[in-house]
């Protein structure tokens, strides 16, 4: 199981890598943490795309990035169902950006949103390049997508909302009036290596 996982990353790190390489010269924007830092030694596309600083490292960072960015590309997982739909892109329907994604003629984009779903697809990284290029020069149509991705997640998506149908599907119900829930910051560094040898 452990060379299978190393396989698949293999694998989805080779297909993110070419996209980075053919999406760089239009103004790429890579964000990610030390494993796209190792590419840096042997690949000039990552180098010129990927921003310096931290990684990003809480839900709303990632949220953040996608409400400042015009296109975010969904380059999924070898090792996830290519059918399914990952929480990222109910984030990025949900944001300022534009999501393009892999076509999947089964894919469970149109199960959930409609044979119409809006998300433009692509089948070989020139028709990626072809779809960023377009929508880059085309605001007024990339503007006009993202209104109605973001009126296909209005309501239902939340988690929440999902915590709901989940046990609504295992036969339970939600207690009536429960919370919704209260947010609170923690402090990540306790959970770090550091922190659990001095602290043990």
């Amino acid at each position: 199981e452990f060379f299978e996982s190393q396989i698949h990353n293999i694998l989805t790190n080779r297909r993110r890598v070419e996209v980075v390489e053919r999406l760089s010269p239009h103004g790429l924007a890579l964000f990610g943490g030390l494993s796209w830092q190792k590419l840096l030694t042997y690949s000039a596309p990552v180098l010129a795309a990927l921003q310096p600083g931290p990684g990003v490292t809480t839900h709303a960072e990632l949220r953040g990035i996608y409400n400042a960015s015009k296109i975010s590309i969904n380059v999924p997982q070898a090792h996830v169902a290519q059918d399914a739909v990952q929480y990222r892109v109910i984030d990025v329907m949900a944001s300022n950006a534009l999501m393009i994604t892999k076509h999947s003629p089964t894919s469970d984009l149109y199960r959930v949103f409609g044979e119409d779903c809006p998300i433009p697809t692509y089948n070989t990284l020139e028709e990626l390049e072809q779809l960023c290029v377009y929508y880059l020069a085309n605001e007024k149509e990339r503007r006009a997508i993202v209104e109605q991705c973001n009126a296909l997640v209005g309501e239902g998506f939340s988690f929440a909302e999902r915590a709901v149908d989940l046990l609504r599907i295992a036969g339970l119900e939600a207690s009536a009036g429960a919370s919704k829930g209260q947010l609170r910051r923690v402090d990540l560094r306790l959970f770090s290596p550091d922190a659990r040898s001095t602290s043990a």
